[in-house]
Protein backbone atom coordinates (compact mmCIF):
# COMPACT_ATOMS: atom_id res chain seq x y z
CA UNK A 1 0.00 0.00 0.00
CA UNK A 2 2.49 2.38 0.94
CA UNK A 3 5.22 1.43 -2.64
CA UNK A 4 3.76 4.68 -4.63
CA UNK A 5 4.56 6.67 -1.98
CA UNK A 6 7.92 5.52 -1.15
CA UNK A 7 9.11 5.39 -4.11
CA UNK A 8 8.10 8.82 -4.87
CA UNK A 9 9.81 10.57 -2.09
CA UNK A 10 13.07 8.53 -3.09
CA UNK A 11 12.34 10.19 -6.33
CA UNK A 12 12.03 13.58 -4.66
CA UNK A 13 15.33 12.94 -2.77
CA UNK A 14 17.38 11.78 -5.42
CA UNK A 15 17.10 8.27 -6.06
CA UNK A 16 16.32 5.86 -8.40
CA UNK A 17 13.96 3.21 -8.03
CA UNK A 18 13.30 0.22 -9.61
CA UNK A 19 10.27 -1.41 -8.97
CA UNK A 20 9.03 -5.30 -8.92
CA UNK A 21 5.63 -6.42 -8.51
CA UNK A 22 5.24 -10.10 -6.99
CA UNK A 23 1.96 -11.76 -5.37
CA UNK A 24 1.27 -14.47 -3.08
CA UNK A 25 1.69 -15.70 0.40
CA UNK A 26 -0.34 -15.73 3.11
CA UNK A 27 -2.62 -13.50 2.00
CA UNK A 28 -2.53 -13.72 -1.84
CA UNK A 29 -2.10 -10.08 -1.84
CA UNK A 30 0.62 -7.83 -3.75
CA UNK A 31 3.89 -7.38 -2.40
CA UNK A 32 6.53 -4.77 -4.12
CA UNK A 33 10.31 -4.96 -3.69
CA UNK A 34 12.05 -1.87 -3.81
CA UNK A 35 15.39 -1.90 -5.24
CA UNK A 36 18.00 0.94 -5.06
CA UNK A 37 21.27 1.71 -5.18
CA UNK A 38 22.91 4.56 -3.29
CA UNK A 39 26.35 5.45 -2.05
CA UNK A 40 27.68 4.98 1.55
CA UNK A 41 27.42 8.37 2.32
CA UNK A 42 23.34 8.75 1.37
CA UNK A 43 22.50 5.21 2.92
CA UNK A 44 21.26 6.96 6.32
CA UNK A 45 18.88 9.01 4.26
CA UNK A 46 17.30 6.41 1.97
CA UNK A 47 16.98 4.14 5.00
CA UNK A 48 15.11 6.88 7.01
CA UNK A 49 12.89 7.86 3.62
CA UNK A 50 11.78 4.33 3.48
CA UNK A 51 10.65 4.19 7.65
CA UNK A 52 8.98 7.50 7.03
CA UNK A 53 7.18 6.51 4.48
CA UNK A 54 5.86 3.19 5.37
CA UNK A 55 3.63 2.14 7.75
CA UNK A 56 2.84 -1.22 9.41
CA UNK A 57 -1.00 -2.31 9.97
CA UNK A 58 -2.95 -4.69 11.19
CA UNK A 59 -5.35 -6.35 9.48
CA UNK A 60 -7.80 -9.20 10.27
CA UNK A 61 -8.43 -12.08 8.48
CA UNK A 62 -11.92 -14.16 8.33
CA UNK A 63 -11.99 -18.09 8.35
CA UNK A 64 -9.32 -19.60 6.37
CA UNK A 65 -10.69 -22.34 4.21
CA UNK A 66 -10.23 -26.09 4.08
CA UNK A 67 -7.31 -26.99 2.07
CA UNK A 68 -8.22 -29.55 -0.64
CA UNK A 69 -6.06 -33.29 -1.23
CA UNK A 70 -3.45 -31.20 -3.48
CA UNK A 71 -1.58 -30.75 0.11
CA UNK A 72 1.68 -32.08 -0.27
CA UNK A 73 0.71 -34.35 2.77
CA UNK A 74 -2.16 -36.06 1.16
CA UNK A 75 0.24 -38.47 -0.35
CA UNK A 76 1.40 -39.98 2.56
CA UNK A 77 -2.32 -39.69 3.82
CA UNK A 78 -3.37 -41.34 0.80
CA UNK A 79 -0.53 -44.36 0.75
CA UNK A 80 -2.32 -45.17 4.55
CA UNK A 81 -6.00 -44.32 4.01
CA UNK A 82 -6.43 -45.69 0.37
CA UNK A 83 -8.25 -43.91 -2.39
CA UNK A 84 -11.04 -42.69 -0.53
CA UNK A 85 -11.82 -38.65 -1.35
CA UNK A 86 -14.01 -38.83 1.54
CA UNK A 87 -11.35 -39.25 4.32
CA UNK A 88 -8.96 -36.32 2.54
CA UNK A 89 -7.75 -34.53 5.23
CA UNK A 90 -9.24 -30.86 5.89
CA UNK A 91 -7.06 -28.47 7.60
CA UNK A 92 -8.76 -25.43 8.25
CA UNK A 93 -8.60 -22.67 11.04
CA UNK A 94 -12.70 -20.99 12.11
CA UNK A 95 -10.87 -18.32 13.97
CA UNK A 96 -10.63 -14.47 12.85
CA UNK A 97 -6.98 -13.34 13.47
CA UNK A 98 -5.11 -10.30 13.24
CA UNK A 99 -2.15 -10.30 11.35
CA UNK A 100 0.66 -7.31 11.10
CA UNK A 101 0.61 -6.19 7.26
CA UNK A 102 2.84 -3.33 4.68
CA UNK A 103 5.99 -1.76 6.78
CA UNK A 104 9.55 -2.14 5.22
CA UNK A 105 11.85 -5.07 4.97
CA UNK A 106 15.46 -3.15 4.05
CA UNK A 107 18.40 -5.80 2.88
CA UNK A 108 21.27 -3.90 2.58
CA UNK A 109 24.44 -5.92 0.84
CA UNK A 110 27.61 -3.90 -0.15
CA UNK A 111 28.42 -4.06 -4.22
CA UNK A 112 32.02 -4.68 -4.98
CA UNK A 113 31.50 -3.87 -8.49
CA UNK A 114 28.81 -2.48 -10.49
CA UNK A 115 28.83 -2.77 -14.80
Amino acid sequence: DDAKNVSGELNKNGFRVTRLNSSGGFLKTGNVTLMLGVQDGDLDKAVKTIKRHSRVRRQVTGPAPATDHTLPSFSAFNAVMGDNEDAAPRFFSDQMTEITVGGATIFITNVEKFA
